[in-house]
């Protein structure tokens, strides 16, 4: 902005000015608060790790399971071997003896044979929970790929915008500095009370902050050099570019 224009700009004109690099710095800031919040949203990378803890647990669980049940048939399995030992050792001559060294065999024979059926099915399950397992591995570590690199473009626009924001607030410093104090008071607080927006221009004899439309004798104050012109409605500034 050159010295001769910020001469001759009214107050109400810095005014204007201020507004227009005020809504950028608006827009930027709104942005990267949208950037902060989604750079901290791990949402749907803490689902995915749930899910794949809860599917580790479920198949370390069944590897237990499948463990103490290969246990317990190898247990019965030594037993019946002894048994047979004992069967065919010839130390034994008594026939209720062997007979009952005959039965023990059979029923631990029966055992064995459940127990490989409930082995058998527990090997299924188990099969089953590692797809799952594996499926959840995967699928977090696609989500987690996928946020780090959408955090790392974030970041990068992050970076950007902050540069933006520091220019912008270089090229505001000069322009506060030729507006009343008091007025840039009434102006810092019209823009929280007015969502943002204090100083509006006017657009075919209207108010383009609310679309109230002017007398002539009222567009004739606001063309005027005065300082402050407030819309009889919405009372933002009205100014006459």
């Amino acid at each position: 902005m050159t010295t001769s224009i910020i001469k001759i700009m009214s107050q109400r004109g810095f005014l204007y000015s201020l507004q227009l690099i005020d809504s950028q710095i608006d827009k930027i800031l709104d942005r990267i608060n949208v950037i902060n919040t989604r750079i901290q949203d791990k949402e749907l990378v803490t689902n995915a790790q749930f899910v794949k803890n809860e599917a580790e647990q479920k198949a370390t669980k069944k590897q237990s399971e499948i463990r103490k049940l290969e246990d317990q048939i190898n247990s019965i399995v030594y037993k019946k071997k002894e048994s047979e030992k004992e069967l065919y050792g010839g130390k034994i001559k008594n026939p209720k003896e062997l007979q009952l060294l005959q039965e023990e065999i059979s029923s631990l024979k029966n055992r064995i044979s459940q127990l490989e059926d409930e082995l058998f099915n527990l090997m299924i399950e188990n099969e089953t929970l590692e797809h799952e397992l594996q499926a959840a591995e995967t699928n977090l570590l696609k989500i987690t790929t996928d946020k780090a690199a959408e955090v790392a473009d974030l970041e990068s626009e992050k970076t950007q915008l902050l540069t933006e924001l520091n220019v912008l607030k270089i090229e505001e410093e000069p322009i506060q500095a030729h507006i009343d104090s008091d007025l840039l008071n009434k102006y810092q607080k019209l823009r929280i009370s007015k969502n943002r927006l204090a100083v509006v221009i006017v657009e075919e004899n209207a108010c383009s902050g609310c679309g109230n439309s002017l007398t002539l004798a009222e567009l004739q104050k606001i063309k005027s050099p005065i300082d402050e012109y407030y819309c009889p409605v919405c009372k933002r500034i009205l100014y006459y570019g």
